[in-house]
C-alpha cells in the first residue's frame, strides 16, 4: 500500500536526519490514510527533533485523538509539553496516563520525576519519585533517583538513605556505591568516602572515574601518596584525561616532587593546550626550582588565555622580581589592580615591592589603601597593621 510505503521512506529520511524529507513522506502518508495514528506519531518526533514544539504537540495530539487508548502518543506530549514549559499541561497527560493503566501508576510518576529532573526542579522529581516509591516500594531505580535529586538539592544526607536503599535492594551496582560516596564527600565524610568508592572499584575496576573519587578523598585526607595511586590507575585506564594528570601533579607538588609535577602538568597541557591553570600550575613549579624564565614564560601563557586572574600576574611578578626585573613586576602587580581594585593583596604585595625599589612614598599610598579596604571588610586588626607599615614610611 502507498501510505505504508511512504511512511517506511519517512522512517528511513528520518534516520538519515533528512527531517524535511521524511516531514513530505510522512504527510504523504497522511493524505493516503488520514486515520493512522502512527503517522501522526512519527511526524511529531521530526518537529521535535526540529523543535517546532507546536506542531509536534498537534501531531501527537491527533495520534491521540485516533489512538486515546495508548500511553505512549501521552508520554510523547508530554516531554513536548515540558520542552516548551507547558508543565500543567504534560502533568494532565501523565494524570490521564494514571487513570488509564492505574497498574502502571508508579511507571508514570517516575518518568514525571525523570522529567522534572531534566529540567532541574528537583523538588518536584522529589516529589514524584517518592509517589512512585510509595506504590512500588522494592523499585531500585526509584530510590536511586530520588537519591539524584536529593544529591542536587545537596539534602546529602536525604540522598545517603536513598542510595543505601537501593543498594540494599542491588548491591552489585558500583554506581550506587559511588553516588553513596559522593554523598559523604560532600558531607566531609572522607573516610566513609574511601569505603563507598573502594566497594565501586571492587565491583568496576575498570571505571577511572572510581579510582580518581577515591584520589580525591585520600587527598582530602592529606593521604598524598595513596592519592597518587589512585590517580595512576585512572590515568593507565583513562590515558588521555588532562584533568587527572594536574591533579595528579598537584599531589606531586605538595610532595615537593617536582620534577614529577611538572611532568604531569606538561602532560595536561599537551592533552588541552587552552587551559590557563595549567600553565600556571607549571610556571609555579618552575618558580619553586627557582627556574624564573620557564616560570615567566608559563605564567604569561597563562594570561594570554585568562587575562584577567590577578593571580596569574602577582605570580609572575614575583618570578619577575626574582629576576631583577622590578619595573616588570611593578607593571603586573598594577594590571591586577586594574583587574580588581578591591583585592587587598594586590596593594600590600606592590607596596612591599615599592618600598624594596625605594619609593617610598608610592609604597605609603599602597598600605594606606589597605587599611582603608580592611576596613570597610570590618577587619580593624588587619587595617591596623597595614597603617602601622604606612607610618613606617
Amino acid at each position: 500500500m502507498a501510505h505504508k510505503y511512504h511512511n517506511q521512506l519517512g522512517d528511513q529520511f528520518y534516520a538519515l536526519e533528512d527531517y524535511e524529507s521524511a516531514i513530505a513522506n510522512y504527510n504523504k502518508a497522511i493524505e493516503l490514510q488520514p486515520n493512522e495514528a502512527l503517522y501522526y506519531s512519527n511526524l511529531g518526533f521530526v518537529y521535535k527533533n526540529l523543535e517546532n514544539y507546536e506542531n509536534a504537540i498537534a501531531s501527537f495530539t491527533k495520534a491521540i485523538e485516533l489512538e486515546p487508548d495508548n500511553a505512549s502518543h501521552y508520554t510523547n506530549r508530554a516531554e513536548i509539553y515540558f520542552s516548551s514549559n507547558a508543565t500543567e499541561k504534560a502533568i494532565n497527560d501523565y494524570n490521564t496516563l494514571i487513570s488509564l493503566n492505574p497498574d502502571l501508576a508508579h511507571e508514570y510518576h517516575n518518568q514525571l520525576g525523570d522529567l522534572f529532573y531534566k529540567s532541574e526542579d528537583y523538588e518536584k522529581a522529589s516529589v514524584e519519585y517518592v509517589k512512585a516509591i510509595d506504590l512500588e516500594p522494592n523499585n531500585t531505580l526509584y530510590h536511586a533517583n530520588l537519591g539524584y535529586a536529593h544529591s542536587n538539592l545537596k539534602h546529602y544526607e536525604s540522598a545517603i538513605a536513598s542510595f543505601t536503599k537501593a543498594i540494599e535492594l542491588e548491591p552489585d551496582i558500583a554506581s550506587y556505591y559511588s553516588e553513596r560516596g559522593d554523598q559523604f564527600y560532600n558531607l566531609e565524610n572522607y573516610q566513609e568516602a574511601i569505603s563507598n568508592y573502594t566497594q565501586a572499584v571492587e565491583l568496576k575496576p575498570d571505571i577511572a572515574l572510581y579510582h580518581a573519587n577515591l584520589g580525591y578523598a585520600h587527598r582530602n585526607l592529606e593521604d598524598y601518596e595513596n592519592a597518587i595511586a589512585n590517580f595512576a590507575k585512572a590515568i593507565e585506564l583513562e590515558p588521555d584525561t588532562d584533568v587527572l594528570y594536574n591533579q595528579r601533579g598537584d599531589l606531586f607538588y605538595k610532595l615537593e616532587n617536582y620534577t614529577s609535577a611538572i611532568e604531569d602538568y606538561a602532560k595536561a597541557i599537551e592533552l588541552k593546550p587552552d587551559n590557563a591553570l595549567y600553565y600556571s600550575n607549571l610556571g609555579s613549579t618552575h618558580r619553586k626550582l627557582e627556574d624564573y624564565d620557564s616560570a615567566i614564560a608559563n605564567f604569561t601563557k597563562a594570561i594570554e588565555l585568562e587575562p584577567n586572574n590577578i593571580q596569574t600576574y602577582r605570580s609572575r611578578a614575583f618570578a619577575k622580581f626574582k629576576m631583577g626585573d622590578n619595573e616588570g613586576a611593578y607593571q603586573d602587580l598594577t594590571e591586577s589592580i586594574r583587574i580588581n581594585p578591591e583585592n587587598v593583596s594586590n596593594y600590600e604585595q606592590r607596596a612591599q615591592l615599592l618600598t624594596t625599589m625605594g619609593n617610598k612614598e608610592e609604597a605609603k599610598r599602597d598600605w594606606e589603601k589597605a587599611a582603608e579596604l580592611y576596613r570597610e571588610q570590618g577587619n580593624t586588626e588587619s587595617s591596623q597593621l597595614a597603617l602601622e607599615e604606612a607610618n613606617k614610611l
